[in-house]
């Protein structure tokens, strides 16, 4: 699966480079960049919880199939309208729906099947080691991104992305795992839904742990990602290739943290961990924000990945282990909305914000209401304490 799961996070990681420079070209807008974040988050906003329920009743290994054939069905539609020269805004944000689409099924889904494959006991490990191969692509695939645009063009970029998705496919469909306790498909979605729900409510530290989560991703999400161009081309003055290797910056924080979390197991005072690294997350995008050095950026985008990467995997792992078996599928798509599906507000947000007073005005002033905010959820919950 690793293998598969590898070239499939190369894609997407890809995919995001080659999709944000393409925009940029065709409009120089700060809000179109805003805007294709939010076509990509959309279907995650209004399908995550009804993916969770998915994710509790069907095979996942087929539902991961099943996604990752949109994606490459999507990248491959952008390399042919693109090739050919006939791509406009509004053929991107329809097949960047699609692309989104897939995301909001497979999320819950993929989070349940690491579980299954691996139980309670080795799930931190589990899911630390698939980080580190995930975010060790993340810093292969936006360097491989960059140099493609300048030496193919962004059609050509998008058709070896699309390829890619092949062996994810194959190698999932190779997996046999037992399937787990799972909810009985008698009762109706939108029952199934409600007992999710009322589950997270009545639990404070699920509370606790979604709080932490959504704020960052309400707040910045895909921004540093999406305003790359803007700080590439207009402050840094670098091209598509120094932007490929701004965001690998970001992968390499990203899979240091990932190997450590990985190589450790079993962590201690995961609450504060998740506090510390929450807040130093929003500290390190105020701070490139404001830098004007490529060198210094390069390093803070380090510490942007390995702080991100460390909360998220604390904070996922946490509520999987704290969730009955024939609730976790819910759970994850609840996780997943709080994370993923509000981001399809801030990309909008975010763009016109950026256009208004600056990207990197906007940058700072948002990774400073997210160390505000951690630091004001974290006096408000003392359940998180329970971690160990």
């Amino acid at each position: 699966m690793l293998a598969g799961a590898v070239c499939s996070r190369v894609g997407d990681t890809m995919e995001a480079v080659i999709r944000s420079w393409l925009v940029w070209q065709l409009t120089g807008s700060a809000f179109w960049l805003g805007f294709m974040v939010f076509c990509h988050w959309l279907p995650n906003l209004s399908l995550s919880m009804f993916a969770g329920v998915l994710a509790d009743r069907l095979d996942n290994r087929k539902v991961i199939m099943f996604c990752e054939s949109l994606y490459m069905s999507s990248a491959l539609a952008m390399g042919i309208l693109t090739v050919a020269g006939v791509v406009n805004l509004w053929q991107i944000g329809g097949l960047l729906f699609l692309h989104g689409l897939a995301a909001a099924i497979a999320i819950p889904s993929r989070q349940v099947f690491v579980y299954d494959m691996v139980g309670k006991e080795r799930l931190i490990s589990a899911v630390s080691l698939t980080n580190s191969l995930f975010q060790c692509m993340q810093f292969v695939g936006p360097a491989v991104a960059g140099l493609l645009i300048v030496s193919l063009g962004p059609g050509i970029a998008y058709l070896v992305n699309g390829a890619l998705f092949v062996p994810a496919i194959v190698t999932v469909g190779m997996i046999r795992v037992e399937k787990q306790h799972r909810q009985p498909a008698e009762v109706s979605p939108w029952t199934s839904t409600g007992q999710g729900l009322r589950h997270v409510r009545n639990s404070p530290l699920l509370l606790g742990l979604l709080a932490l989560a959504t704020f960052p991703a309400i707040l910045i999400g895909d921004s540093v990602a999406a305003m790359m161009p803007i700080f590439a081309t207009e402050i840094l003055h670098v091209g598509a290739d120094g932007m490929g290797f701004l965001l690998s910056a970001n992968g390499l924080g990203a899979i240091t943290a990932a190997v450590l979390i990985s190589y450790l197991g079993g962590l201690r005072r995961k609450g504060t961990m998740v506090i510390v690294t929450s807040t130093l997350f929003g500290v390190f995008v105020l701070a490139f924000s404001q830098s004007s050095w490529y060198a210094v950026s390069l390093v803070i985008l380090v510490g942007v990945g390995m702080t991100a990467v460390t909360s998220q995997t604390v904070i996922s792992t946490s509520l999987q282990m704290a969730s009955p078996d024939d609730m976790r599928g819910r759970v994850a798509g609840i996780y997943s909305l709080g994370t993923l599906g509000v981001r399809a507000f801030n990309g909008p947000m975010i763009g016109a914000f950026a256009a208004a007073v600056g990207a990197p005005l906007a940058l700072g002033v948002l990774g400073g209401l997210v160390s505000v905010s951690v630091m004001v959820i974290a006096a408000f919950t003392p359940e998180r304490r329970k971690l160990g």
